[in-house]
C-alpha cells in the first residue's frame, strides 16, 4: 500500500529535492569542491543520489515511508562522497557512473498515472490509429482524430479500448513496446541532462520488474465523427516529429488538443536511427533498428563511424525529410480515400528539437504543400551555416517558434552558436514577410517562461521533481500550467491562420502578441 501510495504521490519526493539542493550548494563551494576534486560532476552526483533512493524504494519493497528515504539518503551520500575522489582520479570511471544513472532513471522514476486523462479542451473526442506506411521510408505512424462522442462515450470506460503507453515486456505485442513505450521518454530525459547517456530500451525493458500500463484517453479505432463523414466540415491535417531518442507517442496531450479541434495528427517515429527504435520493412520487417547514439566526445555514432556534429546532425535531418514526404504522399493517397474530407490546403507541420529542425527544413523544401510549421527548441545545427550565411534559407510560411527558457543552457547547444543561429533566422523569415507584399503569414517567436526542454511533452507531468532536478523542465509545481499554455500557443497560432475547422474559444487565454515576433 505504501509503495503504491509513494509511486501516485510521488511530489513526496520534494523533501528529499530539498536536502538535494542544499547539498548540491554545499558541495558546489569552491572550499569544499576543492578539497573533494569533483565539482565537474557534482550535479550528477545529486542526480546518482536521488535516482538511488528512489531504486532502492523501488526494488525493496519495505512499505516505504519518507522517513525510509531519508535514512537511505544519508547511507548513499557517506558512500557516494567517499566515491568522489576516485571518480575524477579516472573521468572515464566517472561517466560509466553516470551512464548507469541514466539507467537507473529509465528505470525507477516513479510515474503519475493520471498523467494522461487531461481533458480536451475541444468539442470533439478523440479516437486513435496504428500503422506503418510504405513508401519511400517505412516510417510507423500513429494517427489521432475527431470521433464520434456516443461511441466515445460507450467505449473509453474499458482498458481494453485505450491505447497502452508502457508495457513493460509484452512479448506478445513487441510493436507497442518498442515503438510506443515511454521508458524511451525517460532514456530522452537521461540522455539530455547527461548528454552521454545512450538509449537502451532493451535493458530497461527487462529490468522493469513490475508491470506499468499507461493508457491514452482515446478510443482505439472509433469511428470518425459525423461533422467529417458528412464533409460538412475538413480535417486539418498535422505531421508530428520527435527529437532524439523519441518516440512518436511523446506528446500525446498535444496531438488530444489538436484532434478535439478537428485535426488529424500523424506522429512519426523516424526512420534515420534518430528515434528510440524502428523497423526496417525494406530490409528486415521483424528486425528493430535501435536509436544510433552519437558521442560528444568521441564523435563516432554506435557503429563506430566519425562525423562531425554538424555533418551527422546534416544527415538525419535529410533523412527525416523523406519520411515527411513518405507521410505526406500517404495523405494524399490512402488517407485521402480513407477519411475523404482532409484539406490538404491546410497542412502543418509541428517538431521539438531535431523534431523541429525537420520540420523547417521540410518546409523550406515544400513550400507550396506545407502550408504553416511550428517548432519547439529547434536544434538548427543541420542548417547553421546557411542560415548564419544570411543565404535563402528562410520560411514563407506562417512560422510559431516557442524556445524553453532552460533550453539555451543545454550541452547539446555548446558546441554551435546557437542563440546567433536563431536571431538570424528570425530575422531572414520576418524578411521574407517584408519584401513580398502578397504574403500575409503571421510569424511568432515565443519565449516559453519557466520551462525545459521537456516541458512540451507528456514526460513533464510524469515525475516533474527529479526532471525540474536536471533542469530539463522548470518548477515542478508549474510543469502542467506551462503544458497547457504551449498547447493553447499553438491553437491560436493555428487559428489566427484559419487553419482550424472550428472555432479555437481559448480556454486558458493564453494570448500571442500582436507584433510579428516578441524577443
Amino acid at each position: 500500500m505504501a509503495v503504491k501510495y509513494f509511486a501516485n504521490h510521488n511530489e513526496k519526493c520534494t523533501y528529499c529535492l530539498f536536502l538535494l539542493l542544499v547539498l548540491k550548494d554545499i558541495l558546489s563551494g569552491p572550499q569544499i569542491s576543492g578539497l573533494l576534486g569533483f565539482s565537474w560532476c557534482s550535479d550528477q552526483l545529486i542526480t546518482l543520489m536521488l535516482a538511488s533512493c528512489l531504486l532502492m524504494s523501488k526494488v525493496f519493497r519495505l512499505g516505504v515511508a519518507i522517513r525510509f528515504n531519508f535514512v537511505l539518503f544519508y547511507l548513499l551520500c557517506g558512500i557516494i562522497m567517499g566515491l568522489a575522489p576516485l571518480l575524477t582520479v579516472n573521468e572515464s570511471t566517472g561517466r560509466l557512473v553516470m551512464k548507469l544513472v541514466g539507467l537507473f532513471l529509465m528505470i525507477v522514476l516513479p510515474f503519475t498515472a493520471k498523467f494522461c486523462t487531461a481533458e480536451t479542451p475541444g468539442p470533439y473526442c478523440v479516437g486513435v490509429k496504428d500503422l506503418i506506411i510504405k513508401g519511400k521510408t517505412t516510417p510507423s505512424v500513429m494517427i489521432f482524430y475527431p470521433m464520434d462522442k456516443k461511441e466515445y462515450d460507450q467505449k473509453i470506460t474499458s482498458d481494453s479500448n485505450k491505447y497502452p503507453v508502457i508495457i513493460d515486456g509484452d512479448k506478445s505485442n513487441p510493436s507497442r513496446v518498442a515503438g510506443l513505450g515511454l521508458t524511451h521518454d525517460i532514456s530522452s530525459a537521461s540522455k539530455i541532462a547527461l548528454s552521454f547517456v545512450p538509449s537502451n530500451f532493451w535493458v530497461a525493458e527487462r529490468l522493469m520488474d513490475d508491470e506499468q500500463v499507461f493508457n491514452i484517453e482515446a478510443v482505439v479505432g472509433g469511428n470518425l465523427h459525423k461533422d467529417f463523414t458528412s464533409r460538412t466540415k475538413k480535417l486539418t491535417p498535422v505531421i508530428y516529429g520527435g527529437g532524439l531518442a523519441a518516440s512518436r507517442i511523446q506528446p500525446t496531450i498535444l496531438f488530444r488538443y489538436l484532434a478535439s479541434y478537428g485535426c488529424i495528427v500523424y506522429t512519426i517515429s523516424h526512420t534515420d536511427g534518430s528515434s528510440c527504435c524502428y523497423k526496417d520493412l525494406h530490409k528486415d520487417p521483424n528486425k528493430f533498428v535501435q536509436y544510433n547514439h552519437f558521442s560528444m566526445q568521441t564523435h563516432t555514432d554506435s557503429f563506430g563511424k566519425k562525423y562531425t556534429h554538424e555533418e551527422f546532425r546534416r544527415i538525419s535531418v535529410a533523412n527525416r525529410v523523406k519520411d515527411i514526404e513518405t507521410v505526406i504522399e500517404y495523405i494524399k493517397t490512402e488517407s485521402m480515400q480513407e477519411f475523404q474530407s482532409i484539406d490538404m490546403s491546410k497542412l502543418t507541420v509541428i517538431g521539438h528539437s531535431l523534431g523541429g529542425m525537420t520540420m523547417i527544413d521540410s518546409s523550406h523544401k515544400l513550400p507550396d504543400t506545407i502550408k504553416a510549421c511550428v517548432a519547439f527548441d529547434p536544434h538548427l545545427l543541420a542548417r547553421r551555416q546557411e542560415i548564419l550565411e544570411g543565404s535563402q534559407f528562410y520560411l514563407k510560411q506562417p512560422t510559431l517558434v516557442i524556445n524553453s527558457e532552460l533550453f539555451k543552457d543545454s550541452p547539446f547547444l555548446a558546441d554551435f552558436d546557437s542563440k546567433a543561429c536563431m536571431d538570424k533566422f528570425k530575422t531572414l523569415c520576418d524578411s521574407s514577410k517584408d519584401t513580398d507584399s502578397n504574403n500575409k503569414k503571421q510569424n511568432f517567436w515565443v519565449n516559453l517562461e519557466d520551462s525545459g526542454h521537456l516541458s512540451f511533452l507528456d514526460v513533464s507531468q510524469f515525475s516533474p521533481g527529479p526532471l525540474a532536478m536536471t533542469k530539463t523542465i522548470g518548477s515542478p509545481d508549474n510543469a502542467s500550467y506551462v503544458m497547457n499554455k504551449n498547447h493553447s500557443i499553438v491553437l491560436d497560432f493555428m487559428s489566427r491562420n484559419n487553419l482550424l475547422p472550428v472555432e479555437f474559444d481559448n480556454p486558458f487565454k493564453i494570448e500571442l502578441p500582436t507584433s510579428s515576433s516578441q524577443e
